[in-house]
């Protein structure tokens, strides 16, 4: 029997290669942007304003995760209030 090269030429092979290069430029991309911050804000029943702050970010399977920083219980939900509540709440409990 002659004995055959090995081509690599087989569709699932050829996606599985394609599948692999795909995830390391993904992991490389995600590591570039580590995280993001999203807030929301709900009114609960007692007609008070709450802000809601998560970190999402990407493990290192390429899953995303959450993560609840804080709730925070504000007096209107103006941009200026929410922004001041991510950044001069969380930078001081971070400390």
């Amino acid at each position: 029997m002659e004995k055959k090269t090995v081509k690599y030429v087989s569709h699932d092979i050829q996606n599985e290669v394609l599948k692999v290069m795909a995830q390391s430029v993904l992991r490389e991309n995600f590591r570039l942007a580590s995280f993001s911050v999203m807030a929301d804000e709900c009114t609960d029943q007692s007609n008070r304003e709450q802000l809601a702050i998560c970190i999402r970010w990407i493990g290192e399977e390429l899953e995303p995760q959450e993560d609840v920083i804080g709730l925070y219980k504000i007096d209107d939900i103006s941009a200026n209030t929410v922004v001041e509540v991510i950044l001069i709440k969380n930078i001081h409990s971070s400390v």
